[in-house]
């Protein structure tokens, strides 16, 4: 026997970083045994971290960071008071902009469309936007994240920035130099999500 349904399954304040999530159940029944199968992920995620904590080399980062977003730490996951220092100021100044849905320092303003979804672990945070966002939450994570001396990454994007700060900046860990794309002429391109 098999069941289908669809539900959309808002989730605020779960341990999960993809917190806002369209799901798409579908349940088999086999000798008392479900089997389900999610497809979610509705948001614009980015990244910062400990520059101390974290691999140099994207093979290394991108197996550190799987570890990461198990989030198996025994703590509560919306509380800046279980980060580094480096990481809570940028929190605390990342709020400003993006107040948080969750924690201790989540907004009464429910009406703000710059609500933000942050998962805090001991050595990074990890941020959920409305896609709609994209591009300012990009630009005010790497600002902040310059200023307060911690690493960024790009999760939402294929091969994303990996940025670590060096001497007050931020730099990549590969591809120090962007490459013009051949196959337009080697002229730039807009990233896709700006299209919207």
């Amino acid at each position: 026997m098999v069941a289908e349904s669809s539900d959309l399954r808002i989730n605020i304040g779960g341990k999960s970083p993809d917190n806002i999530q369209i799901t798409n159940l579908y349940a088999q029944f086999q000798d008392d045994t479900i089997t389900d199968r999610r497809v979610n992920i509705m948001s614009y995620d980015l990244m910062v971290f400990r520059k101390e904590a974290a691999p140099k080399t994207r093979a290394e980062f991108m197996k550190w960071y799987q570890e990461q977003t198990e989030w198996t730490e025994k703590h509560s996951y919306d509380d800046p008071a279980n980060t580094s220092t480096e990481l809570r100021n940028w929190f605390m100044d990342m709020i400003q902009t993006f107040p948080a849905m969750n924690g201790p320092f989540s907004s009464q303003n429910d009406d703000n469309p710059n609500f933000s979804d942050y998962s805090i672990g001991k050595n990074v945070i990890y941020v959920a936007f409305a896609w709609s966002l994209a591009e300012q939450a990009y630009s005010k994570m790497v600002e902040l994240a310059e200023k307060h001396g911690v690493g960024f990454f790009d999760v939402s994007s294929d091969n994303g920035d990996i940025l670590f700060p060096d001497n007050g900046k931020l730099k990549p860990i590969d591809n120090p130099t962007p490459k013009p794309n051949s196959s337009t002429g080697g002229k730039e391109t807009t990233p896709w999500w700006k299209f919207w």
